[in-house]
């Protein structure tokens, strides 16, 4: 079994990047507080501030854990929330998006796998799942 994560560099650039977001939204809540607002409007802008928060911090986690694994037959995506898994005899084809290859099912009720062209190591994940054997629907 093997994993691939994103890269490390990758992960600190967002992590500062995600510091940065957080601060602007720290400073946000703190602007009504410096005017003059009515309370119900202080509640709204605060708590609508707290779950543009939560939302980022959620995605930003999400994407900091998302990690592939390869077994001897099979290939998953697990998230932060869900666990994707394609056998390898269930890929069809893959499609190339600017930061993603789309690995295509067989069969439509079986779920997409996005390989993050970020990951560590992504040329040895391509010779691991045999990327050259697979169709290519990208310019279909």
């Amino acid at each position: 079994m093997k994993e691939y994560k994103i890269r490390k560099p990758m992960k600190i650039i967002f992590s500062i990047s995600m510091f940065f977001i957080l601060a602007f939204c720290v400073y946000l809540i703190l602007i009504p507080f410096s005017h003059d607002y009515n309370l119900a409007g202080i509640i709204f802008i605060v708590c609508l501030d707290v779950l543009m928060m939560t939302i980022i911090i959620m995605g930003g986690l999400s994407f900091l854990k998302r990690k592939i694994i390869i077994d001897s037959n099979s290939i998953s995506e697990k998230g932060l929330f869900f666990t994707k898994k394609l056998d390898f005899n269930q890929i069809k084809a893959y499609m190339i998006n600017q930061q993603y290859i789309i690995l295509i099912p067989n069969e439509k009720e079986l779920p997409k796998i996005k390989l993050n062209m970020m990951l560590e190591n992504f040329e040895e994940l391509l010779k691991e799942i045999d990327i050259e054997n697979i169709e290519n629907i990208s310019f279909q």
